[in-house]
Parts: C-alpha cells; sequence; structure tokens
C-alpha cells in the first residue's frame, strides 16, 4: 500500500503518478457516493473524467487515502475528502473553470456537439433522452445515445416521472459502459409542455418528494454520478431554486446546473443570476450557471457574480459554435476575433455533412434551422433561408451555401 503523501510528492504533472516504472494517467473511474472516490490508475493515453483540483488533491491535507497495487499495471486510489474540497469530478485536470454545451432536444445534436468540442467546450450531453422511451424499446429513443470518440467525457442526459424506471435506465446505461460516458444527468428543468404535461421536466419542480425519489433511485442504481438541471422555480409564485438544489445534494446528486429563469418564463427576459448564487451559497457539490450566457463577457461576469464552478451555454451556442472559443480566450485574457462570415458557412457545411453521415439524407431538414442561425446577421441571409427551406438533399444545401459564399467575397 502506498499513502497519499507518497502519491503527493511525485514530481511529474497533477495528472500524472510513478507506479512501477512507468507513468500512469489518472482515469475516473467511478464516484461513490458517502463522498468516497474510485480512481483508476492506467497507463492507457486516453485521459477523461478526473476531479479538476488536483493540486487539492495533491496536498495530504484536502484528503486522506490509499493506493493499492496490482502487478504494477493498474492501481486504485481511494480518496474520502470533504465535500469543500471535491468540485468538479467529471473534467479534464487542467480545468479550472469548465465551459459545458448544455443538451438542447432538436439542437445539441452529435455533429453540433463535435464542432462544439472542437471550439473548446469542456463537456456535452446528448440531447435529452427519455427513460421511458430507452425503456420500452424506442429505437428513436435509443439512437439519441450516440456518441463520437471527439466529445468524451460526455454525459447522457435522463428525464422522467418514475422512479423505478430512471433508476432501471441509469443502471442500463452504467452496464453497457458506453465509453467515455462520465455522468448521467436527470432533467428538471425543461419547460416543454409536452414534458411537463407529463410531470416530467420542470413540473417536478412542483413535487420536491417525487424528484427526491427519482434522484435517489437514480444514486443507488448508478455507479456513474448523478447531477440534476433545474430552473429557478415553476412560476413567480413559486421560487425554490435553493430548496430544490438542498434536496438533490441530500438526495445524492454529486453536480447541479441552475438555468435563472421560472418554467413560466421558459426563455423570455433575463435570467437570473442572484438565484445562481444563492444555490451556490447554500451548497457544497458543484454548481454550474446557466442563462444568458451569450459572449466571453457574459461567462466572465456570471462567474465572477454568482461564484459558480462552471457555466453552461444554451442558445448562445446556436448557430455559434465559436462562442466556446471566445469564453476560452476571455477566460485566459486574451483578445479575441470574431470568425468571418466564410468560417461560419465552411461551419454549416461541416455540420450538414457530419449530421447527413449520422442521420441520413432526411438530416437535411433539421439542418434548416442550424443555417439560419449559422447565417444571422450576413448580408442577404433572410432571402437565403427562404431558400434553405425548400432544399431536401445535401448536394443542394452545399451548391446553395458554396455558392453564397463566393457572393460574398464579390
Amino acid at each position: 500500500m502506498r499513502s497519499l503523501a507518497h502519491w503527493a510528492s511525485a514530481s511529474l504533472h497533477p495528472a500524472l503518478i510513478t507506479l512501477g516504472s512507468a507513468p500512469k494517467r489518472l482515469l475516473f473511474e467511478r464516484s461513490c457516493r458517502r463522498r468516497r472516490l474510485r480512481i483508476v490508475l492506467s497507463p492507457v493515453n486516453t485521459l477523461w473524467g478526473l476531479s479538476t483540483p488536483c493540486a487539492q488533491l495533491n496536498s495530504p491535507h484536502a484528503a486522506e487515502g490509499c493506493i493499492s497495487e496490482d502487478c504494477s499495471r493498474r492501481a486504485v486510489l481511494f480518496i474520502n475528502f470533504p465535500k469543500e474540497t471535491a468540485l468538479l469530478l467529471f473534467f479534464d485536470p487542467e480545468t479550472e473553470f469548465p465551459v459545458l454545451l448544455a443538451p438542447m432536444a432538436g439542437v445539441t445534436d452529435l455533429a453540433f456537439r463535435e464542432i462544439c468540442r472542437a471550439m473548446g467546450a469542456d463537456f456535452s450531453y446528448t440531447e435529452m433522452v427519455s427513460a421511458k422511451g430507452l425503456y420500452y424499446g424506442s429505437d428513436r429513443t435509443a439512437s439519441l445515445l450516440a456518441a463520437s470518440p471527439a466529445e468524451r467525457p460526455y454525459g447522457v442526459q435522463l428525464f422522467g416521472a418514475e422512479p423505478e424506471i430512471v433508476a432501471a435506465m441509469a443502471k442500463r446505461l452504467c452496464d453497457e459502459a458506453h465509453e467515455g460516458l462520465a455522468l448521467i444527468d436527470l432533467n428538471m428543468g425543461c419547460p416543454a409542455r409536452k414534458i411537463t404535461g407529463n410531470g416530467e421536466g420542470s413540473a417536478l419542480m412542483r413535487d420536491l418528494p417525487r424528484a427526491a425519489r427519482i434522484i435517489q433511485a437514480a444514486a443507488k442504481a448508478s455507479s456513474l454520478p448523478i447531477t440534476v438541471k433545474f430552473r429557478k422555480g415553476y412560476d413567480a409564485e413559486h421560487i425554490n431554486a435553493v430548496a430544490f438544489a438542498r434536496m438533490a445534494e441530500e438526495s445524492g446528486a454529486q453536480m447541479v446546473t441552475v438555468h435563472g429563469r421560472t418554467r413560466e418564463q421558459m426563455y423570455s427576459g433575463r435570467a437570473d443570476w442572484d438565484i445562481i448564487a444563492e444555490v451556490k451559497q447554500a451548497l457544497s457539490i458543484p454548481v454550474i450557471g446557466n442563462g444568458d450566457v451569450f459572449s466571453g463577457a457574459d461567462a466572465l461576469a456570471l462567474r465572477a457574480y454568482t461564484g459558480c464552478n462552471g457555466v453552461m451555454v444554451a442558445r448562445g451556442a446556436e448557430g455559434n459554435p465559436f462562442i466556446f472559443r471566445e469564453i476560452k480566450a476571455a477566460l485566459r485574457g486574451e483578445p479575441y476575433s470574431p470568425p468571418a462570415a466564410a468560417e461560419r458557412i465552411d461551419a454549416a457545411l461541416v455540420h450538414a455533412r457530419r449530421l447527413v453521415a449520422c442521420r441520413g439524407n432526411r438530416a437535411v431538414i433539421e439542418m434548416r434551422k442550424h443555417v439560419a442561425w449559422y447565417l444571422s446577421g450576413m448580408r442577404g441571409a433572410s432571402a437565403l433561408r427562404a431558400q434553405v427551406n425548400r432544399i431536401d438533399s445535401l448536394a443542394e444545401l452545399e451548391a446553395m451555401l458554396t455558392q453564397y459564399k463566393g457572393s460574398l467575397d464579390s
């Protein structure tokens, strides 16, 4: 057995440790409840999902634990740590302040997630996945679980109102061992009527006992961390994000994301960053802030105002995956130059080609809204959008966008 002090004294990058004759990368394998981590040490070169504050965990004063070796090829580090030092368990250890792409139904398809990750997003999620749809064998629902190597680590976001079904599907996802899957997020904030009408999404903010049962059941069934995304409240008369957040932590959630609007607001008005700050003050688990992040300056302002552990970008990324590049530049204190029109059109073409490769030619119809977002604000974009809405093949879309790109240069 080797002490944590021995591990902490390794004169290597914080994400490396020497066991035997070769340095091993730390791979986050699973996070157990009751503040206990199980981290696998492996010679594998891929790195995903380790807790961010390596420097803190590298201090014997921040944690107590031990390492057990297995033939110098594999070892397991168990750490018991105070909650205040247990920051983000799901991101690359070099990520001090993670920037996440929000899961958005009908928007964050696999192709778009790949582009956002390439632009600097630290984490992404599948589109919202119905636990009931998976349970009853819907092929369309199952197809939403597809992920690519370019977006590891990533999370699956489930929604549902039946604790037993949500728990069963969380367990299934863990048992299936999807490569790169780092956490399972529970959606308790979607405002869409077809979701809330079934008692799912943000409707659960009106039923804390049921929400608690869902989180508890999922946390008990899952070997991966369970996280929760929710809103400020259901409506102006029911602002209960702090109480909801405390319930989520007590029920086993290991991170929460707060959108600073009520269900009643949908996406109108301004996001309330005060409520995010209140949640952050109330919890000891990581809190991700969400709402009105449309620029690098917005991300910095949200961090400064709320003290959140990371930011989640939603509508700000629509047609603008470059926002992640902008936010990363802002976090580094570096200047940022917005993409030229040609680069935005090229991104739309890459997105379209990849989406068609994933979903077939029907994806061209899905691309129509994306193209409109990519072209927003460009000269003659309104007329082009009308034409795009009439095409139904990738070849037509490519020809149209290529010709339009050329016209901008003339």
